[in-house]
């Protein structure tokens, strides 16, 4: 198994609340992670888990204001897995270290505009760019959060602030949404 020392696993859920935890418990079986956390509004206690109590999200709109503006308050390694109670680490023998070089790494979709990576339900995102996302008066929460990072603020993110977004190619080796693996 894959040993990830600078990486936080990390879910987000105020909804789903068993199978975001399944979720977790899924990808921990697949890959060792620094440190796994739930973020969620209510007291629970998770094997292996750190359950941090957060105030409810209750909208989809609410979840991508915090992603992008908190989420980098919430980990303190290198970089942090996003994962979703539908979205998660199925294959840890997939993991390659290149996902490293990026600060973003996700999921294809299926646009052709050069745009193309992606899916925030299960990625890869650099503390480095949560903390831009976070305080740069500039970028403001736009629902939904991985269009807004993937597409809405991603020139700017490599123009400003030389954000490595992962090739198509990577992201095809990282997960899958749309595209079968």
């Amino acid at each position: 198994m894959n040993i990830l020392k600078n990486v936080t696993l990390l879910c987000i859920d105020c909804y789903n609340y068993s199978t975001a935890v399944i979720a977790l418990q899924k990808s921990m079986a697949k890959i060792g992670f620094a440190k796994v956390k739930f973020l969620t509004d209510i007291e629970m206690e998770v094997e292996g888990v750190i359950v941090v109590k957060i105030p409810r999200i209750n909208s989809k709109e609410e979840y991508s204001e915090f992603c992008i503006k908190q989420l980098y308050k919430y980990f303190d390694t290198e970089y942090v897995m996003v994962v979703q109670h539908d979205g998660y680490v199925i294959c840890g023998e997939a993991w390659n270290d290149c996902f490293l070089e990026y600060d973003y790494t996700a999921p294809k979709w299926t646009y052709t505009d050069g745009k193309n990576v992606g899916c925030g339900g299960a990625s890869l995102r650099s503390k480095v760019l949560q903390y831009i996302l976070g305080t740069d008066d500039f970028i403001f929460a736009s629902d939904p959060e991985d269009q807004a990072i993937g597409r809405l603020y991603r020139d700017y993110l490599i123009k400003k602030y030389d954000i490595k977004f992962a090739t198509e190619d990577v992201a095809d080796m990282f997960g899958y949404e749309l595209n079968a693996p």
